[in-house]
């Protein structure tokens, strides 16, 4: 009976090895793929630092994600700086496409995007994520605070300046009316918050960074 007690306390363990060993298993083959993407080489881009004058235009751009699926056809659009420009149609007409175009996500298109004049494939990579900022409609908070999401973009802003940001955005009032103010608890992926605040707080935090150009999807 007793060698029977026992070998429940010898099973469990062998047991749980072998869970550890089909879960590097599948690491290892992971980690393969993720090597090989890796190493695969990379388009060139350009090395112009993105210009002071970040006005935006778009000539007869055109995107396709396939033969015979053309989602921009022939689009022309003008941001000058300093102006709020918004895309409206119904879902799918390529709002989102023409938004991860502008940020470098999307290459191979046809046409001229600009900025500032100068081609947007000629601009260096990492001065165009400096000037350039996209916010998803599915902004992710962070489990945290209101301060701690804001600061992940500028450490050492103050208060002041991080109310100021909310209140661009209209959410200085209701933070302020909240008992913990900026010390607020936003819960994981910002789950005690509205759809809406969530993307307010996305805004908020890139506003905080100031950045040239604010893409918002």
């Amino acid at each position: 009976l007793l060698l029977l007690i026992l070998s429940a306390d010898f099973f469990l363990p062998m047991r749980l090895l072998g869970s550890f060993f089909h879960i590097a298993m599948n690491g290892m083959a992971a980690s393969e793929k993720i090597f090989r993407l890796l190493d695969l080489p990379e388009e060139e881009r350009g090395n112009q630092p993105v210009p002071q004058d970040c006005s935006l235009r778009c000539q007869g751009v055109r995107f396709s994600y396939g033969e015979g699926r053309d989602v921009l056809d022939g689009v022309d659009l003008e941001c000058p700086q300093g102006s709020f420009v918004a895309l409206v149609g119904e879902s799918g007409c390529g709002k989102s496409t023409l938004a991860s175009l502008l940020m470098g996500r999307n290459r191979g298109y046809q046409g001229s995007v600009t900025v500032g004049g100068v081609e947007l494939s000629a601009l260096k990579e990492e001065s165009l994520l400096e000037s350039f900022t996209y916010i998803s409609h599915q902004s992710y908070l962070f489990k945290g605070t209101v301060e701690d999401n804001l600061r992940m973009a500028a450490p050492n802003a103050t208060d002041g300046e991080l109310l100021e940001a909310l209140d661009q955005v209209r959410l200085k009032e209701w933070v302020l009316s909240q008992p913990e103010g900026l010390d607020t608890f936003v819960g994981d992926a910002g789950g005690k918050l509205s759809g809406g605040q969530r993307q307010k707080m996305g805004i908020a935090r890139a506003l905080i960074m100031e950045p040239d150009f604010i893409i918002a999807d």
